[in-house]
């Protein structure tokens, strides 16, 4: 098999392309951490519906609900790689969303709901103690995430100062 060599032309054209591939790839992972953490609500709102079904509650309406807004986010972020944007207003809706849910679970997770909310676990103190602090850890992350959102959104990351500097580089 013969190998042909490259023309100057032509490996300047493909060193070119590749320089404009990581630099859509750099802007697409100022997301990471969001991605990330849309994938954890996801299998933990999926885990949380699968119980609920299992156990005939009317209840599965609320993760089914969650599940649904996180296939819109999803969406977001799959056109947020052809298309870069520095908003994006479903994930951030779908966040407060979230940290909204986890402050009225919390809420609910001390009256008698606790049962039809959360069926696989007994109804001790020490297993609402539990959910309630998974519950909290939840607000926690979606609150930050929304805080890492509005920061993308300013391009104020440290993320988007290295893109620029390396954009200058391949722009040249």
């Amino acid at each position: 098999m013969s190998k042909k060599k490259l023309s100057k032309k032509e490996k300047k054209i493909i060193d070119k392309k590749g320089k404009e591939l990581s630099l859509k790839n750099m802007y697409f992972n100022r997301y990471l951490i969001v991605r990330y953490t849309v994938a954890l609500f996801f299998f933990i709102n999926l885990y949380w519906l699968l119980s609920l079904l299992l156990t005939k509650s009317f209840m599965a309406i609320l993760p089914c609900m969650l599940i649904l807004l996180l296939i819109l986010v999803i969406f977001e972020h799959a056109k947020l790689y052809s298309n870069h944007t520095n908003k994006l207003p479903r994930t951030k809706l779908y966040f407060k969303i979230q940290l909204f849910f986890n402050i009225v679970l919390i809420i609910l997770s001390w009256t008698n709901l606790f049962v039809k909310i959360f069926p696989i676990l007994k109804t001790t103190s020490k297993a609402r103690l539990l959910v309630s602090v998974v519950l909290l850890i939840g607000i926690i992350v979606s609150y930050l995430i929304i805080i890492k959102l509005n920061i993308i959104e300013k391009n104020k990351d440290k993320q988007f100062e290295r893109v620029k500097k390396y954009e200058k580089i391949v722009r040249k």
